[in-house]
């Protein structure tokens, strides 16, 4: 399937995708290609292109998926990630 840049892939679980050309991320998450990512029951994920993306996806029960324009992640989210990856220790605090 093709997902033009700028749009986004929201996949509710459970789920299998993989990316086979192009740039794409989950929560500001740089993806691999040719790798399968699993997507766990019961969680959306929104799979963001940042290029032309080719991806194939395989849904299991109760999945679904369906394409919106732009990046629902706030702003604020992808700035945070951005930081935290400059970062070498990350303590996550809550449960």
């Amino acid at each position: 399937m093709l997902l033009e840049k700028g749009r986004t892939a929201l996949i509710d679980g459970p789920a299998s995708v993989r990316i086979t050309t192009g740039k794409a991320s989950i929560f500001a998450c740089p993806l691999k290609i040719r790798r399968n990512y699993i997507l766990r029951p019961w969680r959306r994920y929104p799979l963001y292109a940042e290029e032309d993306t080719e991806y194939e996806i395989s849904l299991g029960e109760n999945a679904s998926h369906i394409v919106v324009d732009g990046n629902p992640i706030e702003h604020e989210w992808i700035s945070t990630v951005e930081k935290c990856m400059d970062d070498e220790t990350i303590v996550l605090i809550g449960g």
